[in-house]
């Protein structure tokens, strides 16, 4: 307990960094980004062969091995005839 009443009393007399001017007045006075509409964010537009790179290349490789990792069974045939068994001794 007398610890825990040293730890207090030592954070207590901590002097913190003065942050108010840390931040840049084109920072602190810049618009909010703007919100897009759920409907807006779920439509996309064919990207152009020539202008795939690297990197969109690899995201649509993840994005597909994501669909095939959803679609498959997590469980096992096995699991699945057990399952299945139990179901029609009901």
């Amino acid at each position: 307990m007398r610890r825990f009443v040293l730890i207090l009393l030592c954070a207590g007399c901590t002097q913190f960094p003065e942050l108010d001017g840390t931040i840049s007045p084109e920072v602190e006075n810049a618009d909010y980004v703007p919100f897009l509409e759920l409907e807006d964010a779920t439509q996309t537009e064919p990207v152009p062969t020539e202008a795939v790179d690297p990197l969109q290349a690899r995201a649509a490789a993840l994005s597909r091995r994501a669909d095939a990792l959803r679609n498959r069974s997590v469980l096992t045939p096995r699991m699945q005839a057990r399952i299945t068994d139990r179901r029609n001794r009901r």
